[in-house]
């Protein structure tokens, strides 16, 4: 049985187009977790990819960490360290966006914030995780709705969206 996480990995890529000229999406392959022929044998490895996907879309690249959540927040522990410095190592980057997306399965609620806001909420707060009002506050809301038990997101939506805030902002 799939994880929480990989399906909702799976869902949000199965609501692009990957056939639009517009669009180029790439996931990010995940290493084994061990091989071995015996217990004493096993090889560990850690994944050090920036994040699980990225979307090319109208000369903007978006960085993606997706996570699927219960609950109401989503702690720091399940951003990995190498992913959150190399996240925050492009944030200056010209039409480069990192962000994290989280879908708050409880609520059916699925938000996209950028790295450099959950950034600043880290370092001026004395939370340990992200709170829902903060993805309401910070981020952008996801559209989706529920199919009989997966789900489809209007990514294209956010992405316009996203790139129409960013000329306003004048980033």
């Amino acid at each position: 049985m799939k994880n929480q996480g990989k399906i909702f990995e799976e869902n949000f890529r199965k609501s692009l187009d990957l056939k639009s000229p517009d669009l180029f999406y790439y996931r990010f392959k995940d290493s084994p977790a061990s091989f071995g022929n015996s217990k004493n044998d096993f090889v560990r490895f850690t994944n050090n990819n920036i994040c699980d996907n990225m979307i090319f879309y109208k000369g903007n690249l978006f960085l993606c960490e997706l996570k699927s959540h219960k609950g109401k927040s989503l702690p720091f522990s399940c951003i990995r360290d190498n992913q959150y410095k190399q996240m925050l190592e492009v944030v200056d980057k010209k039409n480069v966006f990192p962000m994290l997306i989280i879908f708050f399965s409880d609520i059916e609620e699925c938000y996209a914030i950028k790295m450099a806001d959950i950034n600043e909420f880290k370092d001026n707060s004395k939370s340990k995780s992200i709170p829902l009002l903060f993805a309401k506050q910070k981020g952008l809301k996801i559209d989706c709705r529920k199919l009989q038990t997966n789900y489809r997101y209007n990514v294209i939506d956010f992405l316009e969206n996203y790139i129409n805030n960013i000329k306003k902002e004048g980033i």
